[in-house]
């Protein structure tokens, strides 16, 4: 499971942000680098539900709001 991003005037949102071996590896910084974003650009965090797939990486998102 991959994070889906939404970006809504100056708000960024990201959707599901995965299991934790994604957050973990830095899979997610690196994703973000090539959008040209970086963690603190990211505005909101959305879980659709709590499964460790899902929300897994909530742990790099430290913060934001949910």
């Amino acid at each position: 499971m991959y994070p889906s991003l939404v970006k809504s005037g100056d708000s960024i949102m990201i959707v599901d942000p995965g299991s934790p071996q994604i957050g973990g590896s830095g899979a997610l910084k690196a994703r973000l680098a090539q959008l040209k974003l970086q963690i603190e650009d990211v505005s909101y965090v959305v879980n659709t539900h709590l499964h460790g797939d899902h929300a897994g990486s909530n742990f790099v998102f430290r913060g934001k709001p949910c």
